[in-house]
């Protein structure tokens, strides 16, 4: 049996566990979700809540667990920003709040600490070509496709590494966020720009 199939069945197991109380309660939807009877969307909003407490430690909870099967699924990078939001809604109380930040901990990089450790690193030389791209563009890379091209067109003074995955988000003011998989290691940064010279 393969890892991803027993990492299943342990969530479908403790799914189990969460089975009492009525069939609409919260941890019945988690049940539903961690044995897939519930899709991801309608998961998230079932953790929807109009008292302010309940909605917070309830979506904690459906970050934390949709953040744990996405890591299962091998999605890093969507399965760190849930578990990052499963940390916003500092519900640190909850088992899942410190499960979430263990999970950070043990797969995530920040992509800067990367970048001036070891320069040639895959994570640093995106950094660099981000850079590079804005300098000449003035503006960010849209995607991995639009920055490849960039690169390669560079006649070799700019070089990528091997990606098992990237993601860019622009952000206000000018910056971007990139996330990146290679070697396991899931990293993120943001980029932002420096300021034109008058």
């Amino acid at each position: 049996m393969g890892e991803q199939e027993v990492a299943t069945k342990e969530l479908q197991a403790y799914g189990n566990t969460l089975k009492t109380g009525k069939s609409g309660d919260w941890p019945m939807k988690i049940s539903h979700f961690l044995t897939g009877q519930l899709a991801e969307t309608d998961f998230f909003k079932a953790a929807d809540n109009a008292g302010k407490k309940k909605d917070r430690e309830q979506h904690c909870e459906a970050y934390f667990y949709a953040g744990s099967k996405r890591l299962i699924e091998g999605d890093k990078i969507t399965a760190t920003n849930y578990f990052e939001k499963c940390l916003a809604t500092e519900v640190k109380n909850f088992n899942e709040y410190q499960s979430a930040a263990a999970e950070l901990n043990l797969h995530l990089v920040k992509l800067q600490v990367v970048s001036y450790a070891r320069p040639d690193n895959p994570a640093a030389r995106l950094l660099d070509c981000s850079r590079a791209f804005h300098h000449r563009h003035q503006r960010w890379p849209k995607d991995y496709a639009e920055l490849s091209e960039f690169v390669q067109k560079s006649d070799g003074k700019l070089k990528l590494g091997h990606y098992d995955q990237v993601e860019f988000k622009n952000m206000p003011n000018d910056a971007l966020e990139i996330w990146q998989v290679s070697g396991g290691t899931t990293t993120f940064g943001t980029l932002t720009a420096s300021p034109t010279k008058k």
